[in-house]
């Protein structure tokens, strides 16, 4: 006999939440650690997405392109953690290029996003965590406003529902959805803010709500990769939330845009 679809939903829900009862734990403690072990965490993610993005892309999750990738990520995570910072970035482009051109004649443009999909966060996280003074409170205001963001969405998206926000490539994502991301992302980033003692009200809740939006940009920019490829998920690591990106996309877009802003203006804008 078929199993109901409340039971299925249910259980669903119910792996969803254990997943991330475990697994949030465990990036807050190696994000307040930081130094080698946040390096360590940020490695691994990031050799493993290079497997996920090769097989999303109708690859097998191998070959030399694959292993330059991945070569790249461990250069690039070294010589961030060791602050030789001059040499990442030449390194990067030097990898996503060489992996390229190695795999030229099947999905180079593909093989070519995903190497700056993938190198661009890593560096950013790094970067953004090694900084002294605000590092530890940036990374982890930015997770638990992207983990505000899906459950204000989630909850306002079924509770609303309403109009689709782009039914053509997430299906499930409704306006309601976003406003309530960016409410809950608000709310969040000042609670942040205030436990911390940094940071003016008005400028948290903006940075929330910007959080927020660019977490559902990225999603999106995800949901059209996956829809291009005819796959549901991005791969099946994480029970309950599917692959690497389909639980990481929003932090992907989140940490490169606050990584990029604290460089053109030379602080940590969400405090300062």
């Amino acid at each position: 006999m078929a199993t109901p679809v409340a039971e299925v939903k249910t259980d669903t829900i119910l792996t969803r939440f254990l997943s991330a009862a475990v697994l949030a734990p465990v990036a807050l403690v190696l994000v307040w650690l930081g130094d080698w072990y946040f390096v360590g965490l940020i490695l691994v993610v990031g050799i493993l997405m290079v497997n996920e993005w090769d097989r999303l892309c109708d690859g097998t999750g191998t070959g030399a392109h694959v292993w330059l990738l991945a070569g790249s990520v461990t250069a690039v995570c070294l010589l961030g953690a060791l602050e030789t910072w001059s040499l990442v970035i030449p390194v990067a482009i030097a990898g996503v290029i060489l992996a390229t051109v190695i795999n030229l004649r099947d999905r180079p443009k593909w093989t070519a996003l995903g190497g700056i999909y993938i190198l661009l966060p890593v560096i950013a996280l790094i970067w953004l965590r090694r900084d002294p003074e605000w590092g530890l409170i940036s990374i982890t205001w930015m997770l638990v406003a992207v983990w505000a963001t899906d459950t204000g969405a989630y909850f306002a998206g079924k509770s609303i529902g309403g109009p689709k926000m782009a039914p053509k490539i997430s299906p499930n994502k409704t306006w309601a959805g976003l406003i309530g991301g960016v409410l809950a992302a608000a709310v969040v980033s000042v609670l942040v803010g205030k436990i911390a003692g940094v940071g003016s009200m008005q400028n948290l809740a903006l940075f929330g709500g910007l959080v927020a939006i660019l977490g559902q940009v990225g999603d999106v920019c995800e949901s059209s990769v996956k829809r291009h490829f005819g796959v549901k998920d991005s791969g099946n690591i994480i029970p309950g939330h599917g692959g690497l990106f389909d639980r990481l996309d929003s932090i992907l877009f989140v940490s490169v845009t606050v990584a990029i802003a604290n460089l053109v203006t030379g602080k940590a804008v969400v405090w300062q």
